[in-house]
């Protein structure tokens, strides 16, 4: 069986795939990667399925070796990549052997990368899933970060030994771009926008946020603008993947992957799929503005998504 052992993990290296569905009415959160676009793109060129476990990166700092033969990928934000100490290219394919050294260093821009390698990582699937979940001890292995020493497996795979040579490279749309002097988050009014005070609805459509460094897989918290809400009291309710959530202190936050599957704090819509991956590799201090839009227009951004990920995808799987 083709296997690695971590030798660094980084600041966070976890197990992450596509997540857990269906389980939100039991109080299980999704997981998952947190950018699900480039975790696919990393597995197609090491031809596994779109979702297949990988490791997730915060900040590049791993290292690992590798016991067989397989090939890897690592996509997303954009980091130092190097085999055996030789610089090498992100977002294609590499072939590696017994002793090779993976090596993922220096991160410069974006926060999340993700490690693909043939035959996907072979843990324990946990409630349908590989993704690991810290704050819940779920999934993964143990629940937990990896750490230096610890050793996993690989499934098998038909993409052994498949290199750049042979498939193409996802180029410039597997690495993070440069970001955007502000980025714009698209959201569905909803939930208690209606209920809100109306300097709140207009406060968070008229303000700029910056990111802030107390972001995590669970939310992204905003700074510099402060939005009371004049809800005092709230029933608790059921959350979802980029809800808009204003806590006492005014500062509003997205919830993303590791979520909590209910909260009381006044919510005030959702950002749309697309922004919301943009935002997770957004790093402290990016400036935020957020714009309303319909659900006709929501479905319409997120069949372009759609089409531009599986055009891509076919492309990419082409000999």
């Amino acid at each position: 069986m083709n296997s690695f052992r971590i030798l660094e993990a980084g600041l966070s290296t976890t197990i992450q795939d596509g997540g857990r569905r269906g389980l939100l009415g039991i109080g299980i959160t999704q997981g998952g990667a947190t950018d699900p676009f480039m975790m696919a793109l990393a597995n197609t060129l090491v031809n596994n399925p779109p979702d297949a476990a990988v490791l997730e990166l915060t900040l590049g700092g791993l290292q690992l070796e590798v016991t067989g033969a397989f090939s890897v990928c690592l996509t997303g934000a954009a980091c130092e990549l190097a085999i055996n100490g030789k610089p090498v290219d992100m977002a294609g394919p590499h072939h590696v052997n017994t002793g090779d050294l993976v090596t993922v260093g220096k991160c410069h821009q974006g926060i999340y990368s993700f490690l693909a390698m043939s035959g996907g990582i072979d843990t324990a699937p946990v409630l349908g899933s590989r993704s690991t979940v810290v704050r819940e001890n779920l999934g993964g292995l143990d629940g937990r970060r990896l750490r230096p020493g610890d050793s996993l497996l690989l499934g098998d795979s038909p993409g052994v030994g498949r290199t750049k040579r042979t498939r193409r490279d996802a180029g410039g749309a597997g690495i993070v771009s440069e970001p955007d002097s502000c980025l714009t988050l698209r959201f569905i009014p909803g939930f208690d926008w209606e209920e809100c005070a109306p300097s709140a609805t207009e406060g968070l459509l008229a303000s700029e946020f910056s990111v802030s460094s107390e972001s995590n897989r669970m939310a992204i918290r905003l700074t510099g603008s402060y939005l009371q809400t004049g809800i005092s009291e709230a029933w608790s309710e059921a959350t979802c993947y980029g809800c808009i959530q204003v806590p006492s202190d005014g500062e509003p936050f997205i919830l993303i992957n590791d979520r909590q599957t209910m909260g009381g704090y006044p919510k005030l819509g959702a950002v749309i799929a697309t922004d919301c991956r943009r935002l997770t590799q957004a790093r402290a201090d990016t400036q935020v503005t957020f714009q309303a839009i319909t659900l006709e227009e929501a479905k319409h951004l997120a069949w372009l998504e759609t089409h531009y990920q599986e055009t891509l995808q076919q492309a990419l799987n082409q000999p």
